[in-house]
């Protein structure tokens, strides 16, 4: 059988292709989290708008409200605040999770980019240095220069 002298070529590129298009993905996901986040803070705050209305009505009607009434009306304001702290609470501790991957996200992003420019340093002197070497000095002199710290 033949042996196909572009193969290693051809997975490497593959390889690439692969490693692009997963790149892509997770920037397209942060994005998107990004945007869904925004979207919940933006709700967030017209929840609380929404739940300052509803009080201030309530202080109009209550005066005007029979007493068993008046504790029905509280009771359920109580619930429409507690469950709006609640779900801000964890919208806030969402927020700051996402920050924290995201943040993780950069620091492993920069750490690819740094060993991918230190294997391709490596590379280029491999490459300088791949002349056959005579003499076992001149071996231990080229091997010194090329050795990984």
């Amino acid at each position: 059988m033949i042996e196909n002298p572009f193969e290693p070529d051809i997975k490497y590129v593959y390889d690439c292709i692969i490693i692009i298009f997963i790149n892509l993905y997770i920037e397209r996901l942060k994005y998107m989290l990004i945007l869904i986040l925004q979207e919940l803070m933006a709700d967030k705050d017209e929840g609380l708008h929404m739940l300052q209305i509803a009080l201030d009505n309530l202080q109009i009607v209550l005066p005007n409200t029979s007493v068993p009434g008046r504790d029905n009306l509280r009771r359920e304001m109580q619930g429409l605040q507690a469950e709006y702290d609640a779900l801000s609470g964890d919208l806030n501790e969402l927020k700051t999770k996402l920050d924290g991957t995201l943040a993780q996200w950069t620091v492993y992003d920069d750490s690819i980019e740094q060993l991918h420019r230190w294997l391709n340093d490596l590379e280029l002197q491999l490459q300088t240095e791949s002349q056959l070497q005579n003499t076992l000095q001149e071996k231990k002199l080229q091997f010194e220069r090329v050795k990984v710290s």
